[in-house]
């Protein structure tokens, strides 16, 4: 039997759809702080599997609190992150992709913040993708054995980077892989802490290189080595179709965001199959709605553009989304209501 819950709402919301995403890992495991992240698979989007430590001491590598975001880039993370502390050896962790990213011809965007403290040149760190049933690891991108410098590197092929920053200094790190639809190489693009409300220019990239991804990707890997005391630190990895998609949810800010007057009920809570949200709009105005889950993942954007005064009804179909808890926003200019729902 279908359930709706009836949400009545004066002032309204601010948003854009993210079907476009493949995988995101933003590591809000606060259950975990300070602890392993080896066997855990519960959270992000387009996973098969838990996190897999398969080289090194799998408590070298942990769920950390949130540090510092990088320098001027224009969104925040969900509070923690994924932290390892290398003993002198290898540590390496990946996590298998729910779908295996084949060469379509089409482009795939890949974005992760990481930090380095303790560096030295005979270190590496980074993002890779990585297939341990075929190749092995397909490409790195981070610092490369021996360099200090942020670039990229794929099997067979050179290391390019050009882009230095000082340790300890966090960045955002953005790829783009045009794949080339045959057996020849990937041209690959890497920029480091782009703007995030527009999509970066290819003769703007800080490295560039061809590579090959023939053979399919099928996990994500986290990983550093080999000099014992350096220390690495990744979040929201993101891998999408789309720029817009590969850039970390912008959360609502309390100094950004008036909570509006809306008187807002709903019922019954949990729901199970549905949700409506009705809502007045005294005058013409940009309407923009949302459901987040409760990693602040947006899920649907139900409502994006201009809208005449006068009452509106919109319905949520919440079948075959995960059970949990989910948070819907309404915003217009600086005002915002948001609610709490629980889908069973």
């Amino acid at each position: 039997m279908k359930r709706i819950v009836q949400i009545m709402v004066l002032l309204i919301g601010l948003a854009h759809i993210s079907s476009a995403q493949i995988v995101v890992e933003s590591f809000n495991y606060e259950e975990l702080l300070g602890s392993e992240v080896d066997g855990y698979a519960d959270g992000g989007i387009g996973w098969d599997g838990p996190w897999t430590v398969f080289e090194g001491d799998p408590y070298d590598l942990i769920i950390d609190e949130e540090g510092e975001l990088p320098e001027g880039v224009d969104f925040t993370t969900t509070g923690c992150r994924l932290t390892g502390e290398c003993s002198g050896v290898a540590l390496r962790a990946y996590r298998k992709l729910a779908t295996p990213i084949m060469d379509e011809g089409d482009n795939l965007w890949l974005s992760f913040i990481i930090e380095t403290e303790n560096w030295l040149n005979d270190s590496w760190s980074g993002v890779s993708f990585w297939s341990p049933d075929g190749v092995g690891e397909q490409s790195l991108f981070g610092k490369n054995w021996g360099r200090s410098l942020w670039g990229m590197v794929f099997t067979g092929k050179d290391m390019d980077s050009m882009w230095g920053v000082e340790d300890n200094v966090p960045v955002w790190i953005v790829v783009k892989v045009e794949f080339s639809g045959d057996e020849n190489d990937e041209e690959c693009f890497l920029w480091i802490n782009p703007d995030t409300s527009k999509e970066p220019e290819i003769g703007d990239a800080n490295v560039s290189l061809m590579g090959n991804l023939k053979d399919g990707v099928t996990h994500i890997a986290c990983h550093l080595g080999n000099t014992k005391g350096i220390i690495v630190s990744f979040d929201e990895i993101i891998l999408a179709k789309t720029f817009e998609e590969a850039v970390p949810v912008k959360k609502v800010g309390v100094n950004d965001l008036t909570k509006s007057e809306s008187n807002s009920t709903y019922f019954p809570n949990p729901i199970q199959s549905s949700l409506t949200i009705d809502y007045k709009l005294n005058r013409n105005d940009i309407v923009k709605l949302d459901i987040y889950n409760i990693n602040g993942m947006k899920v649907k954007s139900l409502v994006n553009g201009v809208q005449k005064s006068g009452n509106y009804s919109v319905e949520w179909d919440a079948e075959g989304y995960p059970s949990g808890a989910y948070f819907y926003t309404l915003q217009i200019g600086n005002s915002v209501d948001r609610n709490k729902i629980l889908v069973k």
